[in-house]
């Protein structure tokens, strides 16, 4: 799993498309960002509860190893930039703490029911209720400044550029940091015949991060199972952090094991404003 959240400061693209304005300050302080990439390993089960309102109705959890690849977050950026009669001033200082490595450990819960008439189920769950990553192999901090002063297109012409600013950049060793990955809930429905699944998703997340949104998302999806151990699926969803966004897959799912496979494109399939592709296998016991 990878994920990223980036703000960028609106002077920033005010700069880049209108170009500068005389005695305009241009602020970066509301730029931020966050990023992670890890794997998790997990083991689930599941304990039936006899209730009456349920033909089935079942409780669960899942404990997750996770092993983190790579974790950086903009602890600071703070920047100006004025133009004046006799040139461009401006300044600036970015901070980033950043780790190779880490594990940890996250919990999922839920509860899942099929109705009397066998055709309806019904799903609750918090993903990443408790959660947690030390990061703990090559954590360092990245400080970076500027400086310059009256800077004219006559002297950056006559200059080595390099020259004009006063910069300087250090990187240091620090203690390891513990992070935790944003929960999440999410509700299901599902109809069911012999051959055709219809759902609806819900998700929401409960902290505003890099990978979750506290914006709604919700998914509609199907599965069509013309040949038992090869269901082809395709869906849509709306909201979140991704907008409107497509998918389509397929699974080879046999008794004791399943493979998914999956592609998922916002705005489209084909839209090109980009494409994520998701693989998952499971054991049954």
């Amino acid at each position: 799993l990878a994920a990223s959240d980036f703000t960028l400061s609106k002077d920033i693209v005010d700069l880049l498309l209108n170009g500068n304005e005389l005695n305009r300050v241009y602020n970066v302080e509301t730029t931020e960002g966050e990023g992670w990439g890890i794997s998790s390993f997990g083991i689930s089960a599941g304990f039936p509860i006899t209730m009456p309102a349920f033909k089935e109705f079942s409780i669960g959890a899942s404990i997750k190893y996770l092993v983190g690849f790579g974790y950086g977050k903009v602890i600071e950026a703070n920047s100006n930039l004025i133009t004046e009669i006799d040139g461009i001033r401006g300044s600036g200082r970015v901070v980033i703490d950043y780790a190779r490595g880490g594990n940890g450990i996250g919990i999922d819960i839920g509860a899942a029911a099929i109705l009397l008439n066998q055709q309806w189920s019904v799903s609750f769950g918090i993903r990443n209720i408790l959660n947690y990553i030390n990061w703990n192999s090559e954590t360092k901090r990245f400080i970076y400044t500027f400086s310059a002063d009256s800077l004219t297109a006559e002297n950056i012409a006559e200059s080595d550029i390099d020259s004009l600013f006063i910069d300087s950049d250090e990187t240091i060793n620090t203690n390891p940091f513990s992070k935790s990955l944003p929960p999440e809930l999410r509700i299901g429905i599902a109809r069911s015949t012999n051959r055709v699944t219809l759902a609806v998703d819900f998700v929401q997340g409960l902290r505003r991060a890099a990978g979750a949104s506290t914006t709604p998302e919700i998914a509609f999806g199907t599965e069509l199972r013309l040949v038992h151990f090869f269901p082809l699926r395709t869906g849509f969803s709306l909201g979140g952090k991704r907008g409107f966004s497509s998918s389509v897959g397929f699974a080879l799912d046999f008794s004791i094991f399943s493979l998914d496979f999956a592609i998922s494109s916002k705005g489209g399939l084909f839209s090109g404003r980009g494409l994520g592709v998701a693989f998952g296998w499971m054991f049954r016991l």
